[in-house]
């Protein structure tokens, strides 16, 4: 990598592994709120790919890389975890590839949306986490 096009890339993880596992089979809506994730990594790279990879124990541990001053060490990046470029761009690590997303506001509107959504996958899995989520939302409309 040349010293023009390293960028830094801010990595952060869920805090519970439940909404990791339920985002593998459900994303439509989701809207991460900055409660549910904390940072672990400030990853120096090119791309949002060299950040997955070297927040990932591939090689070595992640925390080990040069390319990465660690936060906080944790488990490798996965699905459901967060991106943030140099521009602030927040992206979501998808099944496949990387979404586009914006933090969760304490408006009535993303509330809703928030509540939307987490009521759809408690339906769907009738998993306790997503009532959780569910019921913490309401709690703040």
């Amino acid at each position: 990598m040349t010293e023009n096009t390293v960028k830094k890339f801010k990595v952060y993880h869920s805090k519970n592994w439940t909404l990791n596992t339920l985002l593998h089979f459900d994303t439509d809506g989701y809207i991460p709120h900055s409660n549910d994730y904390e940072l672990v990594a400030v990853v120096h790279g090119t791309d949002l790919e060299n950040a997955f990879y070297f927040t990932n124990h591939i090689d070595k541990e992640w925390f080990d890389h040069l390319n990465v001053e660690v936060v906080k060490e944790s488990r490798s990046t996965s699905v459901g975890d967060l991106v943030e470029d140099e521009d602030g761009q927040l992206w979501f690590c998808a099944g496949c590839g990387w979404e586009k997303v914006e933090w969760a506001d304490e408006s009535s509107v993303s509330l809703r949306l928030q509540w939307r959504f987490w009521k759809r996958l408690y339906n769907k899995y009738n998993d306790v986490n997503a009532k959780a989520k569910m019921d913490r939302v309401l709690e703040t409309l």
